[in-house]
């Protein structure tokens, strides 16, 4: 469809075969500033018509992308508007302070904690779930169902870890009172300097690599 690079309008008209291209300086009458009117209603429906913000300038056409500040198309900015537009996904959302560990300069690392706050590590628990046939108990303890939290919290391998790094002691009450594994770890993300957090989760990457 035909816009003005400073217009935002969208429409819902299907385009003929044939005119996909049409400009918008093919619309107006530049020397009468005013739009050719039989061609925009032969081109769109009523309500596209009607709403058209046609500019009277004699400016070059120019895609844009509305769903961007600069008006450019992006990736990021297609795969924000589906997620955030377009799909419903309310149920997705995992609540906690993103921006704080996108932030954390510990670049590989960081996907490795995205991954686990956002439930995608093949935990064996999971595996299950998902139809892998494999042992539900962790392979450290043989004890309990190996999840997120076992695994970096609960599994006695994992405490001696965080004992020997000297943090255990600013960990087990969280985790004491924790629901979950993302709660305690969204929680020092939120209370800790980024320095200190990038100790804890560098230690959670090495926990899950031992």
């Amino acid at each position: 469809m035909a816009q003005s690079k400073k217009s935002h309008a969208y429409g819902t008209t299907n385009m003929s075969a044939g005119d996909e291209h049409v400009t918008v300086a093919k619309l107006v009458n530049y020397s009468e500033s005013k739009r050719h009117i039989a061609k925009v209603h032969q081109l769109f429906n009523q309500e596209d018509a009607a709403a058209m913000p046609l500019q009277f300038l004699n400016e070059d056409d120019m895609p844009i992308w509305r769903f961007s500040r600069n008006d450019k198309y992006s990736f990021r900015s297609a795969y924000y508007h589906l997620m955030e537009v377009v799909i419903e996904n309310n149920h997705l959302m995992v609540e906690g302070n993103w921006t704080k560990m996108w932030k954390l300069n510990i670049p590989k690392v960081k996907i490795f904690s995205w991954r686990s706050l956002r439930e995608c590590l093949p935990v064996n628990e999971r595996l299950i779930r998902k139809g892998v046939q494999c042992d539900k108990k962790c392979l450290c303890c043989d004890l309990n169902r190996e999840n997120e939290w076992h695994c970096f919290f609960g599994c006695k391998a994992s405490q001696e870890v965080w004992i020997e790094v000297g943090m255990w002691d600013n960990l087990h009450q969280q985790i004491d009172n924790a629901a979950d594994y993302k709660q305690p770890v969204f929680h020092l993300l939120d209370s800790l300097e980024s320095t200190n957090m990038a100790h804890i989760v560098m230690t959670l990457w090495m926990i899950w690599c031992r």
